[in-house]
């Protein structure tokens, strides 16, 4: 499952780069919705590849990076979920950074291949007045099924695509809800 996803995103997006000035149609992925607004270089985007229809996470922030985070009902509603006393629970979810080089502070969390750099990651949050609020550090672990996380990630563009991947999610479903958007 692993080598698949990784595969599949690596070639997502060493597609997506070779053609970054062409027409959205020739991407091997459209998108269902973005927060991308002008001017604003962090976004949250949900697509869907045109081989499987399969939908993916794609983060990207101002420094130009992006990750691709495999999407699932109970990962975009997380921030609406709670304990029945009310607290939330941290979330672990994998990323995937493509074209990533090796030799990075992060580079013993998860696993690689060539240059894609597989990291689950947990994060502790909270949700108030509409904003996820983040606690740092992130965690990741060392292998691609860990039983913990115990490893701070060190990466600060990692840290801000994760962080913008929890604060967006929120916008991401108000512009999914104004659109009339349904996800399964």
């Amino acid at each position: 499952m692993l080598k698949k996803f990784v595969l599949m995103i690596a070639l997502i997006f060493a597609t997506a780069t070779a053609n970054c000035y062409a027409a959205e149609s020739e991407l091997p992925f459209g998108f269902v919705g973005t927060t991308y607004q002008q001017g604003d270089k962090n976004f949250l985007a949900l697509v869907s590849m045109k081989s499987n229809k399969s939908l993916f996470f794609m983060v990207a922030n101002e420094s130009g990076k992006t990750v691709f985070v495999p999407y699932s009902k109970d990962l975009y509603e997380f921030y609406l979920k709670t304990t029945s006393d009310g607290k939330r629970l941290p979330i672990a979810f994998p990323i995937l950074i493509t074209n990533q080089e090796r030799g990075q502070v992060d580079d013993n969390l998860g696993q690689w291949r060539d240059k894609s750099h597989y990291i689950p990651v947990c994060v502790t949050f909270d949700y108030k007045d509409g904003q996820v609020i983040c606690e740092k550090p992130f965690l990741g672990a060392t292998s691609d099924k860990p039983k913990e996380f115990n490893t701070p990630i060190q990466s600060q563009d990692t840290t801000n695509l994760i962080e913008v991947f929890m604060t967006k999610m929120p916008l991401l479903h108000k512009k999914f809800d104004a659109d009339g958007v349904k996800l399964p």
